[in-house]
């Protein structure tokens, strides 16, 4: 609302909505003592009350003193805990040890009183005095290297982030990023990655959109889904789902996520607040820097995307949907019934293919072609074969047969054996098999068409 100036910032309504917005980045420290204590097994209220500790305002109040804090005669150092990342994980996690050591080693009758206070009186005055200046201090040690690289050489900083950002998030690595983010925009009060992890991410939408049209007609739906979801800042449809299966698209996109970055950093633009890889965050974008430059990195990325994916992918070729016939004996002695006869929607609808059944007259299956068998069930109970002409075949041996375990069942063959027509494959009992369950069999091929 202020970046079209649609409300003062003097406007009661607007200060409250700032405060919503701005009240988890403010008290970071609090929701990461909460998840921090999680991953180190520790309290979560006493990791709470550290992070509270951090933000006490009296605590915030001894930066305008103007005499020397101390602790027991040893120096404070009072810094600005407000959105910092390393300090609240580092005081977790040493106090995962102190809890662990004070719980271990106090007595039952005085632990609900005196574990807590005990494990406080040592870490609240640890964290001001050395965790927290060195998380902080740690904090600007990581994130000096990468903003001294996009002052310094902005347009290569840009397109390195730009191109390797789904690279990154592929292999999990995007996390990492998270907490350096944060620790500039709570030291500088401004960020220069966050720019271009959206343009990675606008140069994604812009690729994966172009695979619509490069795609097979079946894949469509979920490209076309992909690359919404991209532009609204969710790329993992777009890489697992189309791009990674796809080199020179992945690559067309990264290097255009390179191009658009480099775009955006060579004018040293940067956001001033917190904001996610997505077309609803451009407001935050244009107060940070006008309409002009993040317009035009967005639409350019994309745009490039689409281009390079257009001019470097050809376009995928359409399955043969025609079936070849197979000319096949019935494996078992027995009336054949179509499919339509048999009392399972399973089967009888066509879900697994085409074919027939058999209502058995003896216990002897045999190879309905020559081929190859390519799955034998451990029951026994169905044989695959791979005819030679490419067709698959199903033979299926009774209804909810295979929860007999293999009982009444003998296996004649087994997988990767070569068999001709009448080949023996199972030998099984019938007539104790009919006791329980209906015997018919049933043979279906996925990508064929039998002829019995």
């Amino acid at each position: 609302m202020r970046t079209f100036n649609l409300v003062s910032t003097e406007n009661y309504t607007y200060q409250i909505i700032n405060i919503i917005v701005k009240s988890a980045f403010y008290f970071l420290p609090v929701l990461l003592a909460y998840s921090s204590a999680k991953v180190f097994k520790t309290n979560i209220t006493l990791a709470l009350v550290l992070a509270g500790a951090m933000l006490h305002p009296n605590f915030i109040a001894f930066a305008g003193a103007e005499e020397t804090i101390t602790f027991l005669g040893i120096p404070v150092k009072v810094l600005d805990y407000n959105s910092s990342v390393l300090p609240i994980i580092l005081s977790v996690w040493i106090m995962s040890y102190v809890y662990r050591f004070v719980n271990k080693h106090m007595p039952d009758v005085l632990k609900v009183l005196f574990v807590p206070t005990t494990v406080l009186l040592i870490m609240v005055p640890l964290q001001y005095i050395a965790l927290g200046p060195i998380g902080y201090y740690a904090g600007v040690v990581v994130s000096y290297p990468i903003l001294i690289l996009y002052e310094t050489v902005p347009a290569l900083a840009g397109f390195i982030m730009g191109l390797f950002r789904p690279l990154t998030v592929i292999v999990g690595m995007h996390k990492v990023f998270t907490p350096i983010v944060l620790q500039n925009l709570a030291n500088n009060g401004f960020d220069y990655m966050l720019p271009s992890m959206m343009m990675s991410t606008m140069a994604q939408a812009g690729a994966v959109y172009a695979m619509f049209y490069k795609c097979r007609k079946a894949d469509r739906p979920l490209v076309l889904s992909s690359s919404i979801s991209a532009v609204l800042g969710i790329t993992e449809p777009a890489l697992y789902g189309v791009l990674i299966t796809r080199k020179k698209a992945f690559f067309s996109a990264c290097l255009a996520g390179g191009i658009g970055s480099a775009f955006l950093a060579l004018f040293n633009f940067s956001v001033k607040s917190w904001a996610s890889s997505s077309i609803v965050s451009l407001p935050i974008y244009i107060e940070s820097g006008g309409m002009i430059l993040p317009v035009a990195g967005m639409a350019g990325s994309a745009f490039l995307g689409f281009l390079f994916v257009m001019l470097s992918v050809k376009k995928e070729e359409e399955p043969d949907t025609e079936k070849t016939t197979q000319k096949v004996s019935s494996p078992v002695k027995g009336a054949i019934v179509p499919l339509s006869q048999v009392p399972d929607q399973v089967f009888s609808t066509g879900v697994l293919g085409n074919g027939f059944a058999v209502k058995p007259e003896d216990g002897l299956i045999t190879a309905p072609c020559n081929g190859t068998i390519a799955m034998f069930a451990d029951t026994c109970h169905a044989v695959g074969i791979l005819c030679e002409n490419g067709v698959e075949i199903l033979i299926h041996i009774g209804l909810d047969t295979v929860k007999l375990n293999g009982t009444y069942f003998e296996a004649l063959a087994k997988t990767g054996d070569a068999v001709k027509a009448g080949t023996p494959l199972i030998r099984f009992d019938l007539k104790e098999i009919e006791k329980e369950y209906d015997p018919i069999t049933i043979v279906v091929s996925p990508n064929g068409i039998l002829e019995p």
